[in-house]
């Protein structure tokens, strides 16, 4: 009787360990996904989730603005390519402090960039 009470003791404490793993592992899950959608450079949405953003326009009520920097690439050529990779991690830090929270930006390519300016409170997708 006492190993059948050790048995059913390490069963639950077993049990348990399993619901800790997958609560673990349904957060690291939901980390990479938001993560996926991230520009790794700039920290802002990148052109993968935009792309899955326009693919139904029809919930969007706004103004889209697209930026491109003007002469990137001589920057890049004169001064290296981590000089421009602080100035466009730069550029997503102030974009992303610039835009109200219910507006969106994104890294599109290497130096352009659109943000997506909401007039309505509803959004495409929930914010992550």
């Amino acid at each position: 009787m006492l190993a059948f009470a050790a048995m059913a003791m390490w069963s639950e404490c077993q049990i348990d360990r399993i619901r800790e793993l997958r609560a673990e592992l349904d957060h690291l899950r939901r980390e990479g996904e938001q993560g996926a959608d991230l520009d790794r450079l700039t920290g802002l949405l990148n052109q993968a989730a935009l792309a899955r953003l326009v693919e139904d326009p029809a919930d969007f009520q706004g103004v889209v603005a697209v930026c491109d920097m003007d002469n990137f690439k001589d920057v890049n050529d004169r001064y290296g390519h981590l000089a421009g990779d602080e100035i466009l991690r730069s550029i997503g830090n102030l974009l992303h402090s610039s835009i109200r929270h219910q507006d969106e930006a994104f890294r599109w390519g290497g130096d352009e960039f659109v943000i997506l300016f909401h007039t309505s409170a509803s959004k495409w997708r929930a914010r992550a």
